[in-house]
């Protein structure tokens, strides 16, 4: 159950923002999304439904064999030909659902090729059960056996769980095919022949429409939930303004990262930064200017580093960048690039102009440092020294353990 929650989250995560919008409830009875919704939501149908046909195998199966043996209990001479008929055409679903099983047990094909590539074994054995209808036909037999034999025929796509458009051919064809059937096992066709086959049409047609209605509904439901439990996890995990790693989460992820990068033996390190004189930006400009001020450095740090390197705003002006791969000479790199980049920033605020500085504290992964709290610590030292030196530079922890 976990796998399958894991594989929709990574379904889900495939659709931009824009999709539940896109995916107008008012969409559902035409049983078509937009793009790229509709991609999505077929590889959605192929996993629910590959498990729902193996375990309806298996269903079926057990009960084909439990009744057999009740038929070897009651002794051949009390079941009669029609009852004997009856198993004939429930084996019909028993093949035909656990080839699918089976097929999609051992095959990571999707479900609906295997489907199609069943259909010909499936018509073949339409045509090979017409060869008795008509000989039952012809003696006058047109009771359980014919009408079930039918029902289970038109049944069996829904079995298949074929989509209702993509399983309308094939529905077509059955049904032709037993109407060749009836009309050349009597000679004619007359409502007692014809209304099994098309009473039987019609609730193929109805059940498969009002499963897929019900399915892409379920999809729906299960995207919106996602996209909730997503937005909440941003929620307690994301600052809401630079958009960077809240200060709890950056130090999880943190203590991970430097765990990984001391098995592997590769270099790391961390980078401190503080706003200088953010305070007087806010007495002089409002406070909507500084939070302008943080949301344009968080946007330069996020052009500066990469996806594999996290960035956090560790509270108020303070803001923090976990480097692996990197030693602190090209730690100290990245840092003087975004303090040269930051320092030719200017934005506008109530007509006036808006400039900031930044300075940075720079320390790499020692042998001695067990989570990234020691790495900060002398990481914190020299951001003072920088601030103590005059601000706006770049202080680099030089020691080795």
């Amino acid at each position: 159950m976990e796998t399958r929650l894991k594989q929709l989250n990574q379904l889900f995560a495939l659709l931009p923002e824009s999709a539940l919008v896109e995916a107008d409830f008012r969409q559902l009875p035409w049983l078509r999304f937009s793009n790229p919704l509709e991609n999505v939501f077929l590889r959605y149908y192929d996993l629910r439904f590959r498990y729902w046909i193996r375990a309806a195998a298996v269903l079926v199966g057990v009960f084909y064999i439990f009744r057999t043996i009740s038929v070897n209990i009651a002794g051949p001479n009390r079941i009669n030909a029609e009852a004997l008929h009856w198993y004939t055409g429930f084996l019909i679903l028993v093949v035909c659902l656990a080839f699918t099983a089976a097929a999609l047990t051992f095959t990571n094909a999707p479900l609906e090729q295997i489907q199609w590539i069943g259909a010909p074994a499936f018509m073949a054995i339409a045509f090979a059960v017409g060869l008795i209808t008509r000989q039952q036909l012809a003696l006058g037999h047109t009771g359980i056996f014919t009408i079930f034999l039918y029902q289970a025929m038109l049944s069996i796509p829904l079995g298949f769980r074929f989509r209702f458009r993509p399983g309308l051919p094939l529905l077509t064809l059955v049904t032709a095919v037993m109407l060749f059937n009836l009309h050349f096992g009597t000679g004619k066709l007359t409502v007692t022949t014809v209304y099994p086959v098309v009473s039987s049409l019609l609730f193929a047609l109805t059940m498969g429409y009002l499963l897929e209605y019900d399915t892409r509904r379920d999809f729906l439901n299960q995207l919106a939930l996602h996209r909730a439990e997503a937005a909440v996890r941003q929620l307690a995990t994301i600052d809401a303004l630079s958009g960077a790693l809240n200060r709890r989460s950056f130090f999880e992820r943190a203590n991970e990262v430097i765990a990984q990068a001391k098995r592997n033996g590769r270099p790391l390190s961390i980078l401190v930064i503080d706003l200088d004189e953010f305070k007087k930006i806010n007495d002089s400009f409002g406070h909507a200017a500084g939070d302008r001020v943080i949301e344009r450095f968080a946007a330069l740090c996020r052009e500066v580093i990469s996806d594999s390197e996290l960035f956090g705003r560790l509270g108020g002006e303070e803001f923090a960048i976990l480097l692996p791969g990197f030693d602190r000479s090209d730690a100290a790199d990245l840092a003087e690039r975004l303090r040269v980049q930051a320092a030719a920033s200017e934005l506008t605020a109530n007509g006036r102009s808006v400039r900031y500085t930044i300075s940075v504290g720079v320390a790499e992964l020692q042998s001695n440092d067990t989570n990234v709290d020691t790495m900060m610590i002398r990481a914190d030292r020299k951001l003072y020294e920088a601030k103590d030196a005059g601000r706006n530079r770049v202080f680099v922890d030089d020691r080795d353990a």
